[in-house]
C-alpha cells in the first residue's frame, strides 16, 4: 500500500457542526539522504550523463587546450645516460686487478644510489662545472662563454648584464671594456669571451646561489638500480646537449674517484687496524705457550693420556698385590686357628703343612722351623732304640722343654709375619686410594690442557689471518681500486621533448572525468523534483498525475521568453494555460487534468467535496492546476465551484474574466453573503467567488470558525468546491485553511521544487492534520523527459488519431 494513501481522511457529511479532525498518523519523514536521487542503475545512470553532457564536453574542451598550449611552451631539453657496475669489496684485490669481479650485495647497491643522489656529490660537480649549471646565459649564444669560474662558494646570486660591440665588451652598469679571448675576473665571475656574437648586441648571465644549483642539478638527475643486478642506471637533463654530457661526466667521474679515495682511507684504516691487533694477538700468544710449557713442567713432561695410562698400570699393579697379600692372610689364619685346636695331631699336621705356605719361606719362620726339626730329631735318638732314654728322664724332659719353646718362638714368628702383613696391606690401601683420586682428577687436568692448547692454537690461527688481512691492507692500499666500475659512460645525448600526444590524450580523459564528477555533483545537488521516486520517495506523498506542458498560440513558458513581453501578452498567455483543459478537449493536456479529476475524485472517497490546491512557492503552477482541475470536473456534469484564497495575488477573476469585488474577504467580513459573491464564468457548470478586496482586518479569518461554517455551506449546494490558496511557505493562510477542507493537493514544479522546501511545507500540513491526498508535477519545461519519466503517452496516442494511426 502506498505510504500516503493509507493516511487519506474519509470526510463525513455536510453538516453545520464543526467537522471533527480525522485521526491518523504523521507522515514519515524523509530517510537521511532521503532528497538525494541519484540514480542507481545503468539507464538512470546513462541518461543522468546525457543530461549533463556538456560538462564532460566543456571539460575535455578546456583540458585539451590547456594540455596543448602547455605543451607547446615548453622547450627542448637533452637528456645522456651512464651506468655503474658495483663490485664486491669483499673480494681479493689481485683477482680483481686480474680483471675478475663479484656483484656487491643488494644494500651496498642501495646506499651507492643514495650516495649519487647526495648534496655532496652534486656540490662537487657544480663547483667543477659551473657553466650550465650554475651561470645560466640568457639572451647569449652559451658557447662564447668560456672558463667560467666563481670565485668562493658565495651562496649570493644575482644577473650579470653585458654588452657587446665589435672589439670589446663591457657589463652594461660598468665603463670598464674587456677584450675577447682574456680571462676576466668580474664581481667574482671569471670568464672568457671567445668572439663576439653575431647578430647579439646584449645579454645576461644568471648566477644562480650555490645551494639553488645542487637543487637544480638533484632535481635534473635520476639514478635508478636494476632489480636483481649491480648495475645502476645515471639519467642527467639539461637545456643544452654540452651541458648534459659534462655534468654526468663530472659526476660520474667525481663519484668513482670519491669511491677509490674512500677505499684508500678504508684500507689504510684497515692495515692500520690489522697491524693493531695483530701485536696484541702475538702478544697473547706468547703468553698461552708460556702458560701451556709450565703446565706439562707440573705433570713431569708426560701429557694428560700418558699420565691416566701410568696412573692406571700403578692401580692394576696395587691391587693385584693386594689380591696376594689377601691370600697369604687367609692360609695363616687357618694355620693359627690349627695352631689354636687342642687336638695335638691337628697342632702337629699345622707344622708339617708351613713349610708349603708363603709364610714358610720368610727367613725367621724358616729358621725356626729347621731348629724345630733338629730338637726334634734330637729328642727322638735319645728316646728312640734298645737304649733309648724314658721320657722322665731329665734328658728327655730337657729335650721337650727346648721343643716346646722353639714351637711357641716359631708360631711367634708365624704371628709377627702376620701383622707384617696386616701393614703390608693397609700401606697398599693408601696408595691405591691415592692412585685413585689422582685418576678422578685426570679429566680435570686434560680440561686444562685442551684449553690451553686450543686457546693457543687459536691464537695462531688468528694471528695468521691477521698477518693475510695486513698484507691484502697493505696492497689495497697502495693500488687505490675502489668498488665502482663505469660499464658505459656518458657518450650520446638524445633531445627530450614531451609527449605531446600522450599529454594531450591524458587531459581529455582527465577533463572528460572532472566533467562527469561535476554533472554527478550537480545532479546530486540538485534538490528538485524530478519524478515520480523523488515526490514518492523524498517527500512521502503519492503522486496523483503530473501535468505536460500546455502548448498553444500564446503558452510561452520559458521565463526568458517573457521577460519582455507587453502585459496584455502575458494576461492572453495566463489564461490561455488556464483554460487549457476547455480549449481542447482532446488535448494530452484535458486528458492529464481528467487523469488527475479522477484520481482526486477517488482520494476523497466519493463523500468529500472540498479540495484546497496549494505549492510550495509561487510560479509553480497552482492556480493553473486549479482553474483547469475546475474545468475538467465541470465537463464532468458536476457543480464546480472555484474560490479564489489567496488574499496577496489572487487573480483568478482576472483568468475567467470575472470582478474582483465582492470576493471571499467580503464575505468572511460580513460585508456580502456568499451567494451573493458567487460568478459565473465562460465555462458552463463552474462558479467562481474571487478574493475580492484586500482588508488589512481579514487576513486572520482564513482559519476561523466563519470560514469553516462557509465552506460547508457551499459544499452543500456545489458537487466540488475547489480553494486556489497562497504558497504554503509565502503565507500561513494555507496552513489554516487546509484543515477546514477535505483534501489538499499539493502542486509542485520539476527542476524548481526543492525538497526540502517541500517536505517543509508539508510537515506544516502535517502540523494541523490536513488530509493531504497527494502531490502533483507540473512539467512546465518538459524537464522530466531527461529522467526517463513516461506520462505522456497520451499526448502520443492523440497525435497517432488525428493522423490516422492508431489500431484497434
Amino acid at each position: 500500500m502506498n505510504p500516503r494513501t493509507s493516511l487519506v481522511r474519509t470526510p463525513t457529511p455536510h453538516s453545520t457542526a464543526e467537522p471533527v479532525p480525522p485521526l491518523r498518523a504523521p507522515r514519515a519523514r524523509p530517510e537521511a539522504g532521503g532528497y538525494h536521487t541519484l540514480p542507481s542503475d545503468p539507464k538512470g545512470v546513462l541518461r543522468l550523463l546525457l543530461r549533463n553532457w556538456w560538462m564532460p564536453m566543456l571539460g575535455v574542451l578546456l583540458a585539451g587546450v590547456a594540455a596543448y598550449a602547455w605543451v607547446s611552451r615548453q622547450p627542448t631539453r637533452y637528456v645522456t645516460t651512464a651506468t655503474i657496475q658495483l663490485l664486491d669489496g669483499r673480494l681479493s684485490l689481485g683477482t680483481r686487478l686480474a680483471g675478475g669481479g663479484s656483484s656487491a650485495p643488494p644494500q651496498s647497491v642501495r646506499t651507492q644510489v643514495a650516495i649519487l643522489r647526495s648534496r655532496p656529490l652534486a656540490g662537487k660537480v657544480v663547483d667543477s662545472l659551473p657553466l650550465g649549471l650554475r651561470v645560466l646565459p640568457q639572451g647569449m649564444p652559451a658557447g662564447m662563454v668560456h672558463d667560467v669560474g666563481v670565485a668562493g662558494n658565495s651562496a649570493d646570486g644575482g644577473i650579470l648584464k653585458l654588452a657587446f660591440d665589435g672589439g670589446s665588451w663591457f657589463v652594461t652598469d660598468d665603463s670598464v671594456r674587456y677584450p675577447y679571448g682574456k680571462a676576466i675576473t668580474v664581481r667574482g665571475l671569471t670568464l672568457r669571451l671567445e668572439r663576439p656574437p653575431v647578430g647579439v648586441t646584449s645579454g645576461s648571465l644568471l648566477i644562480l646561489p650555490r645551494d639553488m644549483a645542487i637543487d637544480r642539478v638533484l632535481s635534473q638527475l635520476v639514478v635508478n638500480d636494476r632489480e636483481m643486478t649491480t648495475l645502476i642506471d645515471v639519467r642527467f637533463t639539461a637545456d643544452e646537449p654540452q651541458v648534459a654530457l659534462q655534468a654526468l661526466g663530472a659526476l660520474v667521474q667525481a663519484y668513482q674517484s670519491a669511491d677509490a679515495a674512500t677505499a684508500q682511507l678504508r684500507a689504510r684504516r684497515r692495515r692500520e687496524f690489522a697491524q693493531q691487533q695483530l701485536a696484541a694477538v702475538n702478544a697473547q700468544l706468547s703468553g698461552a705457550e708460556r702458560r701451556q710449557g709450565a703446565f706439562r713442567s707440573t705433570q713431569q713432561g708426560l701429557g694428560s693420556d700418558e699420565r691416566i695410562a701410568a696412573r692406571r698400570s700403578e692401580v692394576s699393579l696395587v691391587e693385584q698385590k693386594q689380591r696376594e697379600l689377601q691370600a697369604e692372610r687367609q692360609i695363616l689364619s687357618d694355620l693359627r686357628v690349627r695352631f689354636d685346636s687342642p687336638d695335638p695331631a691337628v697342632r702337629a699336621r699345622a707344622l708339617l703343612a708351613l713349610p708349603g705356605t708363603p709364610v714358610g719361606s720368610a727367613p725367621a719362620v724358616a729358621a725356626l722351623y729347621t731348629e724345630l726339626s733338629q730338637r726334634e730329631a734330637a729328642r727322638s735318638e735319645i728316646t728312640s732304640g734298645p737304649r733309648g732314654l724314658p721320657a722322665r728322664h731329665p734328658d728327655v724332659q730337657r729335650a721337650d722343654q727346648l721343643v716346646e719353646g722353639t714351637k711357641r718362638r716359631l708360631i711367634g714368628a708365624v704371628q709377627a709375619y702376620e701383622e707384617g702383613l696386616l701393614l703390608r696391606l693397609a700401606a697398599l690401601d693408601k696408595q691405591r686410594t691415592e692412585l685413585s683420586r689422582d685418576l678422578q682428577g685426570a679429566p680435570v687436568t686434560k680440561a686444562q690442557e685442551v684449553l690451553l692448547a686450543q686457546s693457543a692454537d687459536a691464537l695462531r690461527e688468528q694471528a695468521a689471518g691477521l698477518r693475510a688481512e695486513y698484507q691484502r691492507a697493505q696492497v689495497a692500499e697502495a693500488a687505490t681500486v675502489g668498488q665502482v666500475d663505469i660499464v658505459e659512460p656518458p657518450t650520446r645525448v638524445l633531445p627530450l621533448r614531451p609527449p605531446v600526444g600522450r599529454l594531450v590524450v591524458l587531459a581529455l580523459a582527465l577533463g572528460a572525468l572532472i566533467g562527469i564528477i561535476a554533472g554527478v555533483l550537480r545532479e546530486a545537488l540538485d534538490r528538485t523534483v524530478k519524478g515520480r521516486n523523488s515526490v514518492e520517495r523524498g517527500l512521502r506523498v503519492p503522486l496523483l498525475g503530473t501535468i505536460p506542458r500546455i502548448t498553444g498560440p500564446l503558452a510561452a513558458t520559458r521565463r526568458w521568453l517573457r521577460r519582455d513581453t507587453p502585459k496584455v501578452s502575458e494576461v492572453g498567455r495566463r489564461r490561455s494555460v488556464a483554460l487549457a483543459a476547455a480549449r481542447d478537449l482532446r488535448s494530452g493536456e484535458s486528458e492529464a487534468f481528467r487523469r488527475l479529476r479522477t484520481q482526486l475524485l477517488y482520494g476523497l472517497g466519493g463523500r468529500g467535496k472540498s479540495l484546497l490546491v496549494t505549492s510550495t512557492r509561487p510560479a509553480e503552477g497552482k492556480t493553473s492546476v486549479s482553474v483547469n482541475l475546475a474545468i475538467s470536473c465541470a465537463q464532468q456534469r458536476l457543480r464546480v465551484l472555484l474560490i479564489d484564497c489567496d488574499f496577496v495575488a489572487g487573480r483568478l477573476h482576472v483568468l475567467l474574466g470575472a470582478n474582483a469585488t465582492p470576493g471571499l474577504q467580503q464575505v468572511l467580513g460580513d460585508l456580502s453573503s456568499p451567494f451573493g459573491a458567487v460568478q459565473s464564468t465562460l465555462v458552463s457548470g463552474l462558479w467562481l467567488i474571487s478574493a475580492g478586496a484586500v482588508g488589512a482586518d481579514l487576513i486572520d479569518q482564513a482559519g476561523s470558525q466563519r470560514f469553516r461554517t462557509l465552506l460547508l455551506e457551499l459544499a452543500a449546494v456545489y458537487d466540488v468546491v475547489i480553494l486556489d490558496s497562497a504558497p504554503l511557505l509565502a503565507v500561513a493562510d494555507s496552513v489554516a485553511m487546509s484543515v477546514a477542507a477535505d483534501g489538499v493537493l499539493v502542486v509542485t514544479r520539476a527542476g524548481e521544487t526543492r525538497l526540502d522546501e517541500a517536505d517543509e511545507a508539508l510537515r506544516q500540513l502535517d502540523a494541523v492534520n490536513a488530509n493531504v491526498l497527494g502531490a502533483v508535477i507540473n512539467d512546465v519545461d518538459n524537464r522530466l523527459a531527461r529522467y526517463g519519466e513516461r506520462t505522456y503517452a497520451y499526448r502520443g496516442y492523440y497525435a497517432a488519431v488525428s493522423a490516422g494511426e492508431a489500431g484497434d
